[in-house]
């Protein structure tokens, strides 16, 4: 599992704007599902992790590619992944920790990615597990799971959408 610190400057709500930067040649967008953590924790037991969080939502972490500076190395630089918008996140919906989770994205009305998460809840409650020896989870954190799959390339004018169960959470429109 891959985890990485994102700055509040980088989320980008549904409903707002992303301002495609100029430092790349080109953007694209991978899905993943957002958890927010609902209580102070450190050392949780995978067992008990389901008490940390009772939402969660579609979300699309945005990566470049092609850059100008030849320096930076797109997978890994913290400059290539936690960049002013690099998280879009749709509305949260309340989530029983329980179900099977199923996220859907389009650009343009055109399906992009499919991402049926099967046994969500029990990759979620590992992975707060894993990241909580490392850090004190605190109330409001998020938990972002991409899911490592293709990406969907962005361009300014594009409208991008994703929803979490069949219903549509995120709505971003690029400029």
């Amino acid at each position: 599992m891959r985890v990485r610190q994102i700055a509040d400057s980088a989320i980008v709500a549904s409903g707002k704007p992303l301002f495609v930067p100029d430092f790349a040649g080109r953007f694209s967008a991978r899905l993943g599902l957002a958890v927010r953590i609902d209580r102070l924790g450190k050392h949780i037991d995978a067992r008990f992790a389901h008490r940390y969080f009772q939402q969660a939502t579609v979300c699309c972490v945005v990566s470049g590619s092609d850059w100008a500076d030849a320096d930076v190395n797109p997978e890994t630089d913290a400059r290539a992944l936690s960049f002013d918008g690099s998280l879009l996140m749709g509305n949260f919906q309340p989530y029983d920790g329980k179900s099977d989770l199923s996220l859907t994205l389009s650009i343009d009305g055109e399906p992009k990615q499919d991402w049926r998460w099967n046994n969500a809840a029990g990759k979620l409650q590992q992975a707060i597990s894993n990241v909580s020896r490392y850090f004190t989870l605190k109330m409001g954190d998020l938990l972002i799971c991409d899911s490592e799959g293709e990406q969907a390339e962005l361009h300014i004018g594009g409208k991008l959408t994703a929803a979490i169960n069949g219903n549509e959470s995120l709505t971003i429109r690029l400029r």
